[in-house]
């Protein structure tokens, strides 16, 4: 028995070190080869020399990476869980460790089952971001008492992933307004969706402008103060659907591969 056992074990390492690279690692390095590449550097980082367990490892990461891809790839996919399992994930010099990531959420899902209901839609002056766009996709409107051009940005199958609005004339000429007004408005905003935003540091934006930056589940809301240097700024909102827009970077990836 001890020496079937001790087989057993033989063939298990042997196997694994004898790996090459699968179909899911063929996939990922032929679809996203970036994604692919910081896997690889995350493996070698953990194993070295040792080429079977570095495929090993390049394999099982892509396979939970194409897991984690197409969940958030869902319109129900709950971004708040996600957050949190990203928080305790394991790094090393900004390396993911996709399957520790993988395992975290579904363990924060399992224990908080029903605690948070996605957000499914949110609408904003005719514009329902995840519905199927219907007619123009641009209109000059006012938000908050701010005039501007109103845009949709669809995904291929014409769900809106994204809208944005920047102050502005109704030949879309760029309008400064005074900060007051500005702030005035993302107040009404943090008022109407209730969402709390947060300034990001000054140091990473240039030439006096300002960005503040709100989540609500699904929904990343960003909204900037473009000053350049001067006193009144261009106000500019974006609010971005976070699943589809990760189906729009990979349409717009699939676009440029296949353009050439």
């Amino acid at each position: 028995m001890k020496k079937v056992l001790v087989l057993l074990v033989a063939l298990a390492f042997n196997s694994v070190n004898a790996q090459e690279l699968n179909e899911s690692s063929k996939k990922l390095k032929d679809s996203d080869l970036q994604s692919y590449e910081k896997i690889k550097i995350y493996s070698i980082d953990k194993w070295e020399d040792n080429e079977g367990m570095v495929n090993h490892s390049i394999n099982e990461q892509s396979e939970a990476f194409l897991r984690i891809r197409n969940a958030r790839e869902q319109t129900t996919y709950l971004w708040e869980y996600y957050s949190q399992a990203v928080r305790d994930t394991y790094y090393k010099d900004k390396e993911t460790d996709w399957v520790m990531l993988e395992n975290f959420y579904n363990t924060i899902l399992k224990h908080n089952k029903d605690v948070v209901q996605p957000v499914i839609s949110i609408s904003l002056k005719g514009f329902t971001i995840v519905d199927k766009l219907e007619g123009e996709d641009s209109k000059f409107t006012t938000i908050g008492g701010i005039r501007g051009v109103l845009k949709a940005e669809t995904i291929n199958d014409g769900r809106i992933s994204k809208i944005t609005f920047k102050s502005s004339d109704e030949k879309n000429n760029l309008k400064r307004i005074s900060e007051t007004e500005a702030i005035s408005c993302m107040n009404g905003m943090s008022s109407y969706y209730n969402i709390n935003f947060k300034e990001l540091a000054a140091g990473y934006l240039p030439r006096g402008n300002r960005r503040f930056d709100a989540d609500k589940g699904s929904f990343f809301f960003m909204i900037k103060f473009l000053k350049d240097d001067l006193k009144d700024p261009v106000f500019s909102l974006t609010i971005t659907h976070k699943s589809l827009n990760f189906i729009s970077l990979r349409e717009k990836r699939e676009g440029i591969k296949s353009d050439f």
